[in-house]
């Protein structure tokens, strides 16, 4: 089948640790919870599309770690990390991130599986403790059902089809099973700032697509998901040497820089 463990250009599996029940070939070939893919046939085919996208990733990937080692960055992901650590209704036990990178925050939120397109980041989130595969949102490789937590930090905006990334967290997700989504949204501060920087040539900024809240709100109905729950936090404005702890605020804000989407899906 396209989406047996060690074909199609998904590697082989056994490395990570995970359970055959994790890995799998529950759906038909051919077939995710976004529609057809192509002629059917995952992996390194569907992997291709995102190359423009994740080559950045991929050459500047220490440089792009590395910025959280100082400050703006370090005083940033304090910040972020705190949003979505409150945002969690429950500690996550069984949880992947997709767009995992190096691992920051899957490592930060005691997340154990990581997913990204960009394989040489996923070296560095493994001496944090995170399992990673190379992959792409819109096909996960994994059975149905299976974890308990879907993180995505910043990662819809440089995905190509962010409703079928959302579909897909619905579909691996257990019954009761949470999903995170931190976003930087188009109508923020931020937001606008990132798409200036993109303008004028950014290397990340350039290949992403800011979304607003509504859009969000949108695919998470669409998927299936109930229940959402927003924080907002990051109002101090862009282009600080250093940013102030903040606590979280309930709710949403357009004048937020990060906004923390939580939903549940139904439990049966």
């Amino acid at each position: 089948m396209g989406n047996e463990p060690g074909k199609q250009g998904i590697p082989c599996f056994s490395f990570l640790g995970l359970s055959p029940g994790i890995i799998g070939g529950e759906q038909r070939r051919g077939e995710h919870s976004g529609g057809k893919i192509g002629n059917g046939e995952p992996g390194m085919s569907h992997l291709r599309g995102h190359m423009k996208t994740k080559r950045p990733f991929e050459v500047l990937y220490r440089k792009y770690d590395s910025w959280y080692e100082e400050e703006p960055g370090r005083s940033l992901f304090a910040i972020e990390a705190r949003a979505v650590r409150e945002s969690l209704l429950f500690p996550p036990e069984k949880a992947l991130e997709i767009g995992v990178g190096s691992g920051r925050f899957a490592g930060e939120l005691s997340i154990r599986f990581g997913l990204d397109p960009a394989v040489h980041p996923l070296r560095l989130a493994r001496y944090r403790g995170v399992l990673g595969v190379a992959g792409t949102g819109e096909w996960l490789p994994f059975c149905s059902k299976v974890f308990d937590t879907c993180l995505l930090m910043v990662t819809l905006c440089f995905v190509e089809n962010p409703l079928a990334v959302v579909r897909e967290s619905f579909r691996i997700l257990s019954p009761g099973g949470q999903v995170i989504l931190g976003m930087v949204l188009d109508e923020s501060p931020w937001g606008k700032a990132y798409r200036a920087l993109g303008t004028d040539g950014h290397p990340f900024y350039s290949l992403a697509r800011f979304y607003r809240a509504g859009e969000i709100l949108d695919w998470l109905k669409e998927a299936g998901f109930f229940s959402v729950r927003i924080i907002s936090t990051l109002f101090q404005p862009p282009g600080r040497a250093t940013y102030d702890p903040e606590f979280p605020r309930p709710g949403y804000d357009p004048a937020a820089g990060f906004t923390v989407f939580r939903a549940l899906k139904p439990g049966t």
